[in-house]
């Protein structure tokens, strides 16, 4: 969690239990929470991010909590994990000569 200026705060939401409820938590303690998430293309969670995201937006108030939305980085991901990926795998063959 970021803090953006006294009360607000951004908070990285994976819609799970933990962020969930740290969501809860900083709002019933009268912090403004802005709600962001990046999919990295590993997994299918979007529509419980939406899902958790409105479930709080409906519980404390569109004052209270802000859905940024989902950003998708998976090209990010790739180009940074793939490059290491293959530098990795060579290591072995490196290590033998």
């Amino acid at each position: 969690m970021w803090c953006i200026k006294n009360n607000k705060i951004l908070q990285l939401f994976s819609g799970g239990k933990d962020s969930f409820l740290s969501a809860c938590k900083l709002i019933e303690n009268n912090n403004i929470v802005f709600l962001i998430t990046y999919d990295n293309g590993c997994s299918l969670f979007s529509n419980n991010v939406e899902h958790g995201a409105n479930r709080l937006i409906t519980k404390y108030g569109e004052e209270q909590v802000k859905f940024l939305g989902v950003y998708n980085i998976s090209g990010v991901w790739r180009n940074f994990f793939l490059p290491f990926f293959k530098f990795y795998t060579k290591i072995p063959n490196i290590l033998s000569s």
